[in-house]
């Protein structure tokens, strides 16, 4: 029978030394990659390369499950709103002539 006791010889991890962050492992910082939130649809930077056709959140749209209520509803309803106006304005020029 083996013996699965556990003493300080290999194998062990030691808790008491201090951790090291990782990029001080391995020499070199993470690139970050600017992109437009899937989410609430702010611009944000994501430490990994974005996949074409993969949902892309910032930090508080992933934390909440990519369902932002923040700013996506209220930036959408302001432009939607321009948009109208601008559309009014072109009909009337198109009806006064």
């Amino acid at each position: 029978m083996k013996n699965f006791s556990r003493d300080n010889r290999g194998g062990r991890r030691d808790f008491n030394r201090p951790k090291r962050r990782d990029s001080e492992r391995s020499g070199f910082e993470k690139e970050m990659h600017e992109v437009t939130c899937d989410g609430c649809g702010e611009r944000c930077k994501v430490p990994f390369r974005p996949t074409e056709g993969k949902p892309v959140y910032c930090n508080d749209c992933f934390k909440s499950g990519g369902r932002s209520e923040s700013k996506k509803p209220n930036q959408f309803k302001k432009e939607f709103e321009q948009i109208n106006s601008k559309l009014d304005e072109i009909l009337d020029i198109l009806e006064s002539d």
